[in-house]
């Protein structure tokens, strides 16, 4: 009996065991053909367009001055600006593991625009009158040179920036009265200040990308000289203190090296 059991588990075995023909008959997958993990690499060079809106805070606080024998004092004026802007940017990306460090320019055309009633007192040989006016402010350009801080989940970017912010500005000054003396001011301008916001960004294809970024803008306080263009010895000094925030849209394309590969 124990000779019958011992034969039969030994051609169990010879049947279970693998022929060197069958295992040689086996597909093999070659590497290249294998599946792989793609991970989105945000290094390079990139230039872009953007569109947008943005809303200004200018508060001007004037001192008195002398103009056709009579002293007159503008009071406090406070200018709400708003209009569209588009221009365009360049930056530089450099991503390790998640996070991503970069710097970027950008530079735009604008239409902030705002007016608003103003008045001032003229005081002549004891006599006050109150002259009304007009007030006029404009930001023909504005722009930013900003560092960026972000993390990325593979194709999408979420950033911060902070850095230098400029605009130039535009200022008039129109009387609205029938009694001189007449109020006629203007003056340009061209001030620095700094900005931060946040932003997030995606990678549609492998150079292309859209962003969406918040910028707020702090000038401070400066003082401006207007010039009276019908007496050219007659200036108007204020103190002008304004305040930018900025919503853009915005398209890149990127210069650098492919997506990595995990095989």
């Amino acid at each position: 009996m124990k000779r019958f059991l011992v034969a039969g588990l030994g051609a169990l075995a010879c049947v279970g065991a693998p022929h060197p023909g069958a295992a040689a008959d086996l597909p093999v997958i070659p590497l290249q053909y294998r599946p792989a993990a793609v991970i989105f690499n945000w290094t390079g060079i990139y230039l872009g367009a953007h569109v947008g809106g943005g809303w200004v805070r200018k508060d001007e606080a004037a001192v008195p001055f002398t103009l056709a024998g009579a002293t007159v004092a503008p009071a406090p004026v406070a200018l709400n600006l708003s209009g569209f802007l588009a221009g365009g940017q360049i930056g530089a990306n450099f991503q390790a593991g998640i996070w991503l460090v970069g710097v970027e320019a950008q530079a735009s055309w604008s239409s902030l625009t705002g007016s608003t009633g103003c008045s001032s007192t003229a005081t002549a040989a004891g006599i006050v009158t109150i002259l009304g006016g007009n007030c006029t402010a404009k930001v023909d350009a504005l722009g930013t040179i900003a560092g960026r801080l972000g993390v990325a989940f593979d194709r999408l970017l979420v950033y911060g920036k902070a850095g230098a912010a400029w605009a130039d500005d535009k200022y008039t000054v129109a009387s609205t009265s029938a009694v001189p003396p007449q109020l006629a001011f203007n003056a340009n301008e061209t001030r620095w200040g700094w900005m931060l916001g946040p932003g997030v960004e995606y990678a549609f294809t492998d150079i292309w990308s859209a962003k969406l970024e918040y910028n707020y803008m702090d000038f401070g306080t400066r003082g401006v000289r207007f010039a009276n263009p019908t007496a050219s010895l007659v200036f108007l000094d204020a103190n002008i203190r304004e305040r930018t925030h900025v919503v853009k849209a915005g398209i890149n394309y990127r210069f650098g090296p492919a997506s990595v590969l995990l095989r």
